[in-house]
Formats: C-alpha cells, sequence, structure tokens
C-alpha cells in the first residue's frame, strides 16, 4: 500500500490492512494482466450454479505471478484488464 502522501510503499501486517482497507480490499489481488477477488462460499456455488467457473489459488497465479499468503487456497473469479484500465 502506497501513502497518499508521498508516495512510499508503507509496509503493515495482512490483517492490520483488512481492518483499514475492508474486506472487499483485503481478497483483491491486482496484478499487471488480471485481478484475482475471492469469492465468499455463496457467491461460489452462485457462480457453479450459473455453470460458470473460477480458479483455487495455490502458491502462484495464472501468469506465475507470487499470490499474497492470505489468499492462498481461496477460491477466486479472475477478471482481465482491459488496455483502458492499464492507461490510467
Amino acid at each position: 500500500m502506497d501513502c497518499a502522501g508521498c508516495n512510499e510503499e508503507l509496509r503493515m501486517n495482512p490483517l492490520d490492512y483488512a481492518l483499514l482497507a475492508g474486506d472487499d480490499l483485503f481478497h483483491t489481488f491486482h496484478t499487471e494482466r488480471v485481478t484475482y477477488k475471492v469469492l465468499s462460499r455463496e457467491q461460489t456455488i452462485e457462480l457453479i450454479d450459473a455453470g460458470d467457473s473460477g480458479l483455487a489459488l495455490g502458491s502462484q497465479g495464472v501468469f506465475g505471478e507470487s499470490i499474497p499468503p492470505h489468499i492462498k487456497g481461496a477460491y477466486c473469479r479472475i477478471e482481465a484488464k482491459s488496455a483502458s484500465t492499464e492507461e490510467e
């Protein structure tokens, strides 16, 4: 997480980040190419019942990136970043 005032990286315990940022941001991981969004049990059931699928996360993502420890083993939806998102 970057400081809004000086743009330096702030290092903090993941649980502290969850308290400050909230569950939605805590369970979202952005990379250059995709965003991993951890699903709740109910969201996973809805996804599967709709005929869609997600991904169970291990140590590496679909492009070989390291997955943060707090979301390893979770089931998630992957959203590709569009060219317009990357430019922002």
